[in-house]
């Protein structure tokens, strides 16, 4: 409710403070006939992020960047908006947090990450606005390893060394079982 008082012939100001995206129609309707009414105005309300999703590739490989992970909000973010990226998890190694920004509209950023520890990297995110964040997302970064030794030996006898080589450092504990036949 706007009021006009008596001898006052100054310009009143009201604001809004919509719930739900649409358009509002803001019509106009005196208490009395002295004043004629002005035509309606149609307000367009735009549905801003209250949320957003975290997605991406399971697995990659150790020492390679990921394809893209994406942050994809459910709406325009209602102003500028900083995701921060966090690592845990056996992969983590030396990875340290990363930052993805939101323009104000916009929906969508992507980032990559290229683990050098293989395991289970788990990826947390949190944003500078109110906007809910999803649950963390599981990446596993993939190694292999190598097996090198003598060609050959004497029966009864134990053999020169062979040995296991991983490509990277192993963040979780793996056990590889050697069964070996033959003649």
């Amino acid at each position: 409710t706007v009021t006009f008082t008596a001898g006052s012939s100054s310009a009143k100001t009201f604001t809004v403070t919509p719930t739900v995206g649409g358009t509002l129609t803001l019509t106009p309707t005196t208490s009395n006939s002295l004043l004629t009414n002005p035509s309606a105005l149609n307000y367009t309300v735009n549905e801003v992020a209250s949320g957003y999703t975290l997605t991406g590739p399971s697995s990659g490989n150790v020492n390679v960047a990921s394809t893209n992970f994406t942050i994809t909000a459910n709406g325009p973010v209602a102003s500028n908006t900083t995701f921060t990226i966090t690592y845990g998890g056996s992969a983590k190694g030396s990875l340290t947090t990363q930052t993805v920004t939101l323009s104000t509209g916009s929906t969508t950023g992507t980032f990559t990450v290229t683990p050098t520890v293989i395991g289970t990297l788990t990826l947390t995110a949190t944003n500078s606005g109110s906007l809910s964040d999803p649950s963390a997302l599981n990446y596993s970064s993939n190694g292999s390893y190598t097996l090198t030794g003598p060609s050959s030996g004497n029966v009864n006898a134990a053999s020169t060394n062979f040995t296991l080589t991983p490509s990277a450092v192993v963040g979780d504990t793996t056990t590889v079982t050697i069964t070996y036949g033959g003649s």
